[in-house]
């Protein structure tokens, strides 16, 4: 017969291999992401009542994929406001925390060749 306490013991390692670890993005924003993964995000949920430093950057990366296919080459400012509606925000009003986070993306994007290119 198997024990409480082996049960228990049991319950809770599986409980960590499941669970994602607390990861700190470079510009500070926590995430649970399992940074071993080869996942490739294609997708992005609207951003009803969440805040923009609550979303992944590889969550506004397909936002901006996403506008660049519709809206072509836009960039800065343009690009910024556009990617905020297309994440559902109702008013895209960039905020200094808003621009310094998109702009983080962006050029994170940038450097590691994320974003596609639009003819």
């Amino acid at each position: 017969m198997i024990s409480m306490e082996h049960m228990i013991n049991y319950f809770l390692m599986m409980l960590k291999v499941l669970q994602y670890p607390k990861t700190l993005d470079q510009d500070g924003s926590e995430f649970y992401w399992d940074k071993t993964s080869n996942l490739t995000v294609t997708k992005y949920r609207a951003a009803f009542k969440r805040d923009l430093s609550d979303i992944a950057k590889e969550e506004i990366i397909c936002a901006m994929n996403n506008v660049f296919e519709v809206q072509g080459n836009i960039t800065g400012e343009d690009l910024y406001k556009f990617t905020l509606i297309a994440l559902g925000f109702d008013n895209p009003t960039l905020t200094k925390a808003n621009k310094e986070r998109l702009a983080y993306v962006y050029n994170y994007a940038v450097e590691n060749n994320l974003l596609i290119a639009v003819e």
